[in-house]
């Protein structure tokens, strides 16, 4: 299992409701990035990084490209919009700042700026994660905002009762499954099926993790037979730092295969300490042939309202 430094830190900061409320809904669909003024597709190529933890390369944006001649209010209302601007006046090394909510509701507008273009050359690969982390935080913070409006009560009731934790479950998966200190949520789609299961273990280290989760899915997880199982695959996860520090544990992502058939997709889980063990909270997805980037991240944006208190 590869140890990942650092990773995208999830806050969960709802956005605010003042006077940008009057503000137009900001255009475009998730993950989608309105980029201005790039230069040798410098930027471009940050943003266009794959996105983590996919059986099949996707782009961590979606990205249309303008110059600043075309930026004008028919596109200032994209959701998403990273504007770079190279100035020796203004700037003497590359930075990186950002405003919310500045012409359209929910919108992140994320300023590039640089002394020349060999700067940004030169800093772009040290800055990219950044970038990425900004845009990601954006939407995940965006998807929970429409979890606090629209979600399950009803599996919040059972997560509740059986874990002693709040979750907010998306509205659309209602199909569930009990086990022993197990909980799987379904929206049992025909196509580009979506999961989340809860389940408690004894104890786990970044180490030992993945065992135990096989061992926990080889008992819930099943195909059409007791020898057809869900499993992880071999090298697949990344682990990452706790999403808040009093969570006292990590983050996986990886690949789940099912054992005897053809099935696999993505998963991401949250691992939390609690009363001398672990709480998971995982998200899987099953999509063949379809694009499974925005299915896992608006799972994954459910996972950070786990709490335990």
């Amino acid at each position: 299992m590869r140890k990942v430094v650092s990773c995208i830190g999830i806050v969960l900061l709802l956005l605010s409701c003042g006077g940008d409320s009057l503000l137009p809904k900001g255009g475009g669909r998730p993950y989608e990035v309105l980029l201005v003024d790039d230069r040798d597709s410098l930027v471009y190529h940050a943003l266009d990084a794959d996105a983590e933890g996919l059986p099949q390369s996707e782009p961590s944006f979606d990205i249309s490209i303008v110059d600043r001649s075309h930026y004008n209010q028919a596109v200032k209302q994209a959701r998403s919009i990273v504007i770079v601007n190279v100035d020796s006046v203004l700037f003497s090394r590359t930075r990186i700042r950002y405003e919310k909510n500045l012409y359209a509701r929910p919108q992140l507008v994320v300023y590039v700026g640089t002394p020349s273009v060999t700067a940004l050359k030169c800093d772009m690969p040290a800055l990219s994660p950044r970038l990425r982390m900004l845009l990601t935080r954006f939407e995940m913070n965006v998807e929970i905002t429409r979890l606090k409006r629209k979600h399950n009560i009803e599996a919040e009731k059972l997560i509740r009762k059986m874990f002693g934790a709040s979750m907010w479950v998306p509205a659309e998966m209602t199909a569930s499954k009990r086990g022993s200190n197990f909980l799987w949520i379904s929206d049992n789609a025909s196509s580009g099926m979506r999961n989340l299961c809860i389940y408690r273990l004894g104890a786990a280290d970044t180490r030992g993790f993945i065992r135990l989760r096989d061992s926990v899915m080889q008992i819930n997880i099943k195909g059409e037979s007791d020898a057809m199982f869900m499993k992880t695959v071999l090298g697949s996860c990344s682990v990452y730092p706790p999403v808040q520090k009093t969570d006292n544990g990590f983050l996986v992502r990886g690949l789940w295969e099912m054992k005897g058939d053809a099935m696999g997709g993505p998963f991401v889980c949250r691992i939390i300490q609690k009363d001398g063990g672990v709480l998971v909270a995982e998200a899987f997805v099953y999509a063949p042939e379809m694009k499974k980037r925005n299915r896992i991240r608006q799972l994954e944006a459910s996972l950070y309202t786990l709490t335990t208190k």
